[in-house]
């Protein structure tokens, strides 16, 4: 006799299945973490293209939208087509062939002329910094005896300044022995080595390169046949699983994406303006070397939080060197310009499209930065913002079906939850598990009717549930 497994023997598999995994995978985590992110870079290095593909296509999907229905659908419609319909699907294709070309074509324009503004510029401050560092080192000599001199401590015993130009220059020297020792004995013999691992660099830099060309080729795929791909999933989730968790599943995907689409568009675009704002205003300051430190300051601020920081800390420190006056304005105008991105800038253009406190983006940050590196730092703040909801509606929907408050402020000094009825920390005695039983004991005897009262209510909860479900 054949035997078929009922609905709640499939449920205990699939739920005994999923413990399983979630069991193997944690063990891994815990005590195989090396082999874990060794299959985590590789997997990164092989999917690193499509990955480079989807996040220009969150990035340039809106733009694409927007030359849609700004341009060319209302050409159409002024002619009595409507390419939404079937029987016009071919001006669709040519509508959204046209769009895609001219979103690539912004795209490949903004590159380039990021390339000729940026470039030339870092690559004349570069060659000046290294042609100037030795003026840089008196400035800074000649800056420090003039505290020295200013605070009455320039003198030492022997009458002779505590910091002079020569000393640092003998220092300077004997530093530069020691290298060239160390080349002689330490590089030179492994030069072999060296010669491999910059070939490794070269190959890396042109892999860089082909996954960059491989996103571009997806982004346009993706750009091209979004609603075609997102039916396709729709089709798989609605004819493989219930309706209801196919809602739920059509519901999360939008939400994923509506997360991450937002966040990297409203990052990159808020870091181009505080980019191109930091350019202007360095250049108000007289500030040296003000598009390399602006180019840095805007590519730093994609990275949430520390970004603007460690924009800051390279150019105080190089600034330093050349004149620390303009150091600390430097300090001071890039605080001041973070200040606007983080309350006024940055709401405008990413709104709450993360819905994450400060301190769980740092938690993010770093979590994801031990996985991932420098692409954990930009991708981890999205991908813990989606975390995050699911948690909190996973808690809310629970705590909804005990009828107890779902704001956290209701929980603040909460000591013990008995019958639905919340006790306060100061009434619950700390010591044992003895005491925190008469505790509740002690309060039933006190009032005799709350557990039939939790009983009654519950009780009643189950009717009015019967009743909907009947009606």
């Amino acid at each position: 006799m054949r035997m078929k497994p009922n609905r709640k023997q499939v449920t205990w598999g699939i739920t005994i299945f999923l413990t399983a995994a979630a069991i193997l995978i944690l063990f891994c985590f815990l005590f195989r973490s090396s082999s874990v992110n060794a299959g985590i870079h590789a997997l990164n290095r092989s999917l690193a293209g499509i990955l480079i593909g989807i996040i220009l296509t969150m990035i340039l999907a809106p733009i694409g939208d927007w030359i849609e229905n700004r341009w060319f659908r209302p050409y159409y419609i002024n002619k009595g087509i409507d390419p939404s319909k079937p029987e016009y699907i071919r001006y669709f294709r040519r509508l959204r062939k046209w769009s895609v070309f001219l979103t690539e074509l912004i795209l490949t324009l903004v590159l380039i002329f990021l390339a000729l503004l940026i470039i030339p510029s870092t690559i004349h401050s570069i060659t000046q910094i290294i042609n100037n560092i030795s003026g840089y080192i008196r400035n800074l000599t000649h800056t420090i005896n003039q505290y020295l001199e200013h605070i009455g401590a320039v003198k030492n015993a022997e009458g002779k300044a505590l910091f002079e130009s020569d000393n640092l220059q003998s220092l300077l020297e004997d530093i530069s022995g020691q290298i060239t020792t160390y080349v002689n004995k330490t590089i030179i013999p492994n030069m072999d080595k060296i010669v491999k691992q910059v070939s490794d660099s070269v190959v890396q830099i042109v892999k860089s390169a082909v996954d960059l060309l491989v996103g571009i080729i997806v982004s346009v795929y993706l750009l091209y046949s979004r609603e075609h791909m997102s039916g396709q999933f729709i089709k798989f989730a609605y004819g493989v699983f219930r309706e209801d968790v196919a809602n739920v599943m059509v519901s999360e995907c939008r939400f994923i994406w509506k997360t991450f689409a937002g966040f990297f568009s409203g990052k990159i675009v808020d870091s181009i303006i505080i980019g191109i704002l930091c350019l202007i205003g360095l250049s108000v300051l007289r500030t040296p070397y003000a598009g390399l430190l602006s180019t840095v300051v805007g590519v730093t601020n994609i990275i949430p939080f520390f970004g603007p920081y460690i924009g800051g800390i390279f150019g105080f420190l190089l600034l330093i060197l050349i004149d620390p006056w303009q150091a600390l304005y430097f300090s001071v105008f890039v605080i001041c310009l973070q200040q606007f991105d983080g309350n006024i800038l940055g709401p405008k253009i990413l709104g709450n499209s993360t819905g994450l406190s400060s301190f769980w983006v740092i938690f993010a940050i770093m979590l994801f930065g031990a996985m991932f590196g420098m692409v954990g730092w930009v991708i981890g703040v999205p991908i813990f913002a989606v975390l995050y909801s699911w948690i909190r509606r996973a808690v809310n929907y629970r705590l909804s079906r005990k009828n107890m408050p779902m704001q956290a402020e209701a929980y603040s000094g909460i000591g013990a939850v008995h019958n639905g009825i919340m006790v306060s920390a100061a009434e619950v005695p700390v010591g044992g598990d003895d005491q925190f039983v008469g505790l509740f004991r002690d309060r039933n005897d006190a009032h005799p009717d709350s557990r039939d009262t939790a009983d009654g209510e519950e009780e009643r909860r189950r009717q009015i549930k019967k009743e909907e479900a009947e009606h």
